[in-house]
């Protein structure tokens, strides 16, 4: 009887796992890529995640040092607001293109809020990096 439940548990379990629907192959990169840059950006290394950051074509390095510590600053208020940032999470992505990915992600604030948030990124000679317009 033990081992029977067993076996009806471990399938149950399998069932379960396998009619979960998969993440979309493509998504993967860009989701991994948006992780990586939501935790450098609550560790505070933001040189990092500024790095991560595409401007476009028509923007030169001083307008987009600028733009980067403006958006940086902006959120630190927000974080703020809040009562700082705990977590932030990717949920989901969707591919537009090869090229073009937005992913959802969902910001956790120590007062209890949460704010679901997405991000339009673009792959560039390969890499892929945060669009900071469209």
């Amino acid at each position: 009887m033990r081992k029977g439940l067993c076996i009806i548990l471990a399938v149950a379990v399998l069932s379960a796992v396998g009619c979960r629907p998969k993440a979309d192959d493509r998504t993967e990169e860009p989701r991994r890529i948006m992780q990586q840059a939501l935790n450098e950006f609550l560790r505070g290394e933001y040189g990092q995640f500024m790095s991560r950051l595409d401007f476009g074509g028509d923007f030169d390095s001083l307008q987009e040092e600028a733009v980067s510590l403006a958006f940086i600053r902006q959120q630190q208020v927000v974080r703020e607001a809040r009562s700082g940032m705990q977590g932030a999470l990717v949920v989901s992505a969707k591919m537009q293109s090869d090229s073009v990915a937005t992913v959802f992600f969902r910001e956790y604030f120590a007062n209890g809020d949460s704010l679901d948030c997405s991000q339009k990124l673009v792959r560039k000679g390969g890499e892929w990096r945060l669009r900071m317009r469209n």
